[in-house]
């Protein structure tokens, strides 16, 4: 096998975009996902797409919001579950002034979250490092 990595994946891992979204109060986007637990809006890119064309789609696609992706806060691997890991990439994005959230199927539910709320849930600690990150700036 060739050094080259296949589509949608960085140093051999899949690779998923996660966007750091806040409102304008201060709290964060989170999506309830099949494990029960928190995590940033996001997915994996789709052929040539890139990370942020794929952030804003799933995005759009989970929360029903038109997002502007900014910048990226961190790249890191990750043990989503026992023995399989990922590249997560977490970018910082822009919502509207008034942020409307239309929930799909894909997490029920997706709600803005309170920073001071975010100790209590089960949200992965790179998760935690880009939402502060994001807000920090």
């Amino acid at each position: 096998m060739g050094s080259e990595a296949r589509f949608g994946e960085r140093d051999g891992l899949p690779i998923s975009a996660k966007g750091v979204c806040l409102d304008n109060a201060g709290r964060v986007l989170l999506c309830l996902n099949w494990r029960n637990e928190w995590e940033m809006s996001g997915g994996r890119p789709d052929p040539a797409e890139s990370l942020e064309t794929c952030l804003a789609r799933e995005i759009l696609e989970e929360a029903g919001l038109i997002v502007s992706v900014r910048e990226m806060l961190s790249e890191y691997a990750s043990e989503g579950q026992p023995s399989t890991w990922v590249r997560i990439s977490t970018y910082g994005c822009a919502l509207p002034a008034s942020p409307r959230l239309m929930v799909s199927s894909e997490h029920q539910p997706v709600a803005f979250i309170d920073a001071l709320d975010l100790q209590a849930l089960p949200l992965p600690d790179g998760y935690r490092q880009a939402i502060t990150a994001w807000r920090t700036r």
